[in-house]
């Protein structure tokens, strides 16, 4: 009986280590991969990625677990420019190979399952921030610095040629429902629907001759991420006082979005990617993502009804401001919580 309980004690060791050694060498074939993509950054006329498809496919399952770190250069801060003294100021962000999506040990990745919905709910929306994979984004562009501010909407609503350009009525910047909320030109412009994002693109594009729109999700992510494969752009710990949300910290905790600027950019030179507002971008909204898509476009479809925001606010929890957090809300969804940044294209 005792030779009995040994030989299955042996066998299980055996069946350990084995899933050790496994386990061990797709880690390090996952750090050679990641370094291996991050030696050949891509371009406009190099596109593919610098490892085979098997290496993709042994990268999959590590990267899904643990955070890994990003397959590009250190992040930096970018050129700065404005196309017109009213414009919204841009950064510059080189082309890159990038990480997008948490990893399942990270802290609140699951939070939202706590809620009471239905189980189908629950196990269709199980992988919002998922599968994670390594997008390739081949061209430089240029990002918001700031979130939209109510000068910058107000200068395009008193344009008498809105309308004519964008297909919409004028919207001046209304009072804000809450009190305290800060009324200044320099403070966040809320109350934005996707339509409303979609005009000012239009409407500023046409006013610079430049290609102005929102950003697709992976660029919002590569912004906000900034070099980082943690929760947030500074760490895994929201911190004190560090962005504006319910449970932040500091003057502004649940309070009202500061003025644009207020707390220290991430590596990229990029302000609020953290909080303050929603920030929409052009997807159409989907719980999960295609483990198989590693281009850098957004998805779209006819009549899409929800379009995603990424960010969190200041009216939200930190869990729901970390750079993998998507949410899907109507398109027409215009609340005390949704501002933008824009993209600006380069020829």
């Amino acid at each position: 009986m005792l030779g009995r309980w040994t030989q299955i004690a042996r066998t299980l060791m055996q069946v350990v280590l084995a899933f050790t050694v496994i386990c061990a060498s797709l880690y390090l074939l996952a750090l050679d991969t990641l370094d291996r993509i991050k030696a050949a950054p891509p371009s406009s006329e190099t596109r593919a990625m610098p490892v085979s498809e098997l290496q993709l496919w042994a990268l999959w399952p590590v990267i899904q677990v643990l955070p890994m770190h990003q397959p590009h250069a250190e992040a930096r801060p970018g050129r700065t420019f404005q196309d017109c003294d009213t414009c919204p100021e841009m950064v510059e962000l080189p082309p890159a190979h990038v990480l997008i999506g948490s990893p399942m040990i990270e802290t609140e990745r699951f939070t939202h399952l706590r809620f009471p919905r239905s189980l189908r709910q629950k196990l269709r929306h199980s992988n919002r921030e998922g599968a994670r994979r390594v997008v390739t984004l081949p061209r430089a562009f240029a990002i918001s610095r700031f979130e939209l501010t109510r000068g910058e909407w107000l200068t395009a609503q008193s344009d008498p040629d809105w309308e004519a350009i964008t297909g919409l009525p004028a919207r001046p910047a209304s009072a804000h429902a809450f009190d305290g909320m800060n009324e200044g030109e320099r403070s966040p412009q809320l109350n934005l629907d996707w339509d409303d994002g979609a005009a000012y693109a239009r409407w500023l594009s046409a006013t610079t001759g430049q290609t102005y729109r929102m950003p697709t999700e992976v660029e919002w992510e590569y912004a906000a991420r900034a070099g980082s494969t943690s929760a947030f752009s500074w760490g895994d710990q929201v911190g004190s006082d560090l962005a504006a949300c319910s449970g932040c910290g500091g003057a502004h905790d649940s309070t009202a979005p500061p003025e644009v600027g207020t707390y220290d950019p991430n590596a990229f030179g990029l302000y609020d990617m953290h909080g303050s507002a929603w920030e929409w971008t052009l997807d159409c909204f989907r719980p999960f993502y295609s483990s198989q898509n590693n281009s850098g476009g957004f998805h779209d479809k006819p009549d899409c009804q929800y379009r995603t925001v990424r960010g969190g606010s200041w009216q939200e929890s930190p869990w729901q401001m970390r750079s993998a957090m998507r949410v899907g809300p109507h398109y027409y969804n215009r609340n005390e919580g949704t501002s933008l940044r824009l993209v600006r294209e380069f020829p």
